[in-house]
């Protein structure tokens, strides 16, 4: 078990029997807000250390069933809504380097209705 967060051992138990659903990289977050000193250690160590932890105490990873509430939009007219997505990716300069660049994608709306009987 990883020594540098061995101090954090109880907490760490205690979230995960209290919230067995928890990833490790939810656990770090908590750890992060909570102990403000908290040892500077690799993601992959805190997932260790969760690991672990599971292990040992035998908590496995339940994981919450994700109901994702959907519905059609309505119609409007065409270029009154917009969906905005963003990213980043690197690309080569002309000098062979790499650059980091953001950007945005812009979709506007373009609703199509069909007739409930096509005509002949």
């Amino acid at each position: 078990m990883p020594k540098k967060l061995q101090n954090y051992h109880d907490y760490v138990k205690n979230e995960l029997e209290l919230k067995p659903y928890l990833s490790s990289s939810q656990i770090e977050d908590r750890l992060k807000e909570r102990y403000v000193n908290l040892s500077k250690v690799h993601s992959k160590t805190v997932y260790n250390f969760v690991e672990n932890i599971r292990k040992k105490y035998n908590i496995p990873k339940i994981k919450k069933d994700k109901v994702r509430m959907f519905e059609k939009l309505s119609e409007v007219p065409y270029g009154s809504e917009a969906q905005v997505d963003f990213g980043e990716t690197w690309m080569q300069t002309v000098e062979r380097k790499r650059k980091k660049v953001y950007f945005y994608s812009i979709v506007l709306s373009h609703f199509k209705t069909y007739p409930l009987f096509p005509m002949i």
